[in-house]
């Protein structure tokens, strides 16, 4: 991403399904497509000092990073009506809400299954990936 399109980033699992169903689901739900994504396991995170086998999507925007249950409420207000209201869970204590995060982070292969790559074939927004 070049200094000038200073767009929010999504950071996740490139072979984690729920991870794929989330950039899938922001893809079709976005008020505009502002949103970039980028693997854990691509150069972009590697150039952000992000360790691959973390267990959270990272949220980048407005030059603050989002983790956790965190993220997913950040990522909400660029969802339109009614996934936006999603973040009113924010009024959750962080512990829980946290919790509740990383409780599925966890388990999100046994549940949800894993892809052999992280390579996307999304046509219509390769140009919204980096790396």
């Amino acid at each position: 991403m070049r200094p000038d399109q200073q767009r929010p980033v999504l950071v996740f699992d490139g072979i984690c399904n729920l991870c794929h169903g989330l950039v899938v689901f922001i893809l079709k739900n976005e008020k505009a497509p502002l949103i970039y994504f980028s693997a854990l396991q691509s150069g972009f995170a590697k150039n952000l000092c992000v360790d691959s086998s973390t267990d959270s999507v990272l949220f980048i925007d407005k030059g603050r990073i989002y983790t956790e249950s965190e993220a997913v409420f950040e990522i909400c207000r660029y969802l339109r009506f009614p996934w936006n209201l999603l973040r009113l869970l924010r009024i959750l204590p962080k512990l829980v809400s946290d919790q509740a995060y990383r409780y599925i982070a966890r388990h999100r292969f046994r549940l949800f299954g894993r892809r052999q790559s992280c390579v996307y074939n999304l046509p219509g927004h390769m140009e919204r990936f980096l790396e």
